[in-house]
Protein backbone atom coordinates (compact mmCIF):
# COMPACT_ATOMS: atom_id res chain seq x y z
CA UNK A 1 0.00 0.00 0.00
CA UNK A 2 1.36 3.38 -0.99
CA UNK A 3 1.56 6.21 1.49
CA UNK A 4 0.25 9.68 0.72
CA UNK A 5 3.79 11.06 0.54
CA UNK A 6 4.75 8.34 -1.95
CA UNK A 7 1.71 9.18 -4.10
CA UNK A 8 2.52 12.90 -3.95
CA UNK A 9 6.13 12.21 -4.91
CA UNK A 10 4.87 10.20 -7.91
CA UNK A 11 2.65 13.09 -8.98
CA UNK A 12 5.54 15.54 -8.69
CA UNK A 13 7.76 13.21 -10.73
CA UNK A 14 5.01 12.87 -13.35
CA UNK A 15 4.60 16.64 -13.52
CA UNK A 16 8.35 17.17 -13.88
CA UNK A 17 8.47 14.55 -16.62
CA UNK A 18 5.57 16.18 -18.46
CA UNK A 19 7.14 19.64 -18.19
CA UNK A 20 10.51 18.38 -19.47
CA UNK A 21 8.80 16.55 -22.32
CA UNK A 22 6.81 19.67 -23.23
CA UNK A 23 9.80 22.00 -23.39
CA UNK A 24 12.08 19.42 -25.03
CA UNK A 25 9.53 18.94 -27.80
CA UNK A 26 9.21 22.68 -28.34
CA UNK A 27 13.01 22.99 -28.48
CA UNK A 28 13.32 20.17 -31.04
CA UNK A 29 10.57 21.71 -33.17
CA UNK A 30 12.24 25.11 -32.96
CA UNK A 31 15.51 23.57 -34.17
CA UNK A 32 13.66 21.87 -37.02
CA UNK A 33 12.17 25.23 -38.02
CA UNK A 34 15.46 27.14 -37.76
CA UNK A 35 17.84 24.61 -39.26
CA UNK A 36 15.67 22.55 -41.61
CA UNK A 37 13.16 25.13 -42.80
CA UNK A 38 10.13 23.37 -41.29
CA UNK A 39 6.91 25.35 -40.94
CA UNK A 40 6.09 26.27 -37.30
CA UNK A 41 3.09 24.26 -36.12
CA UNK A 42 1.46 23.96 -32.71
CA UNK A 43 -0.45 20.92 -33.99
CA UNK A 44 2.86 19.22 -34.88
CA UNK A 45 4.25 19.98 -31.40
CA UNK A 46 1.17 18.46 -29.72
CA UNK A 47 1.36 15.41 -31.98
CA UNK A 48 5.02 14.92 -31.11
CA UNK A 49 4.26 15.24 -27.38
CA UNK A 50 1.55 12.57 -27.65
CA UNK A 51 3.85 10.25 -29.59
CA UNK A 52 6.77 10.73 -27.22
CA UNK A 53 4.59 10.26 -24.14
CA UNK A 54 3.31 7.04 -25.67
CA UNK A 55 6.88 5.82 -26.21
CA UNK A 56 7.85 6.73 -22.62
CA UNK A 57 4.78 4.99 -21.28
CA UNK A 58 5.45 1.89 -23.39
CA UNK A 59 9.09 1.80 -22.26
CA UNK A 60 8.07 2.13 -18.61
CA UNK A 61 10.11 5.28 -18.09
CA UNK A 62 9.80 6.87 -14.66
CA UNK A 63 7.05 9.42 -14.69
CA UNK A 64 5.15 7.57 -17.39
CA UNK A 65 4.47 4.25 -15.66
CA UNK A 66 0.78 4.48 -16.41
CA UNK A 67 0.02 7.28 -13.99
CA UNK A 68 -1.08 9.36 -16.98
CA UNK A 69 -3.79 6.80 -17.70
CA UNK A 70 -7.07 8.64 -17.87
CA UNK A 71 -5.43 12.05 -17.62
CA UNK A 72 -3.65 12.29 -20.96
CA UNK A 73 -4.86 10.72 -24.17
CA UNK A 74 -2.11 8.82 -25.91
CA UNK A 75 -4.01 7.56 -28.96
Amino acid sequence: METISHLLLGCITDLRTAIILFFWTIWRHRNDVVFNGAVPSVAKILQCIREELGRWKHAGTAGARGSYKGRVRVD
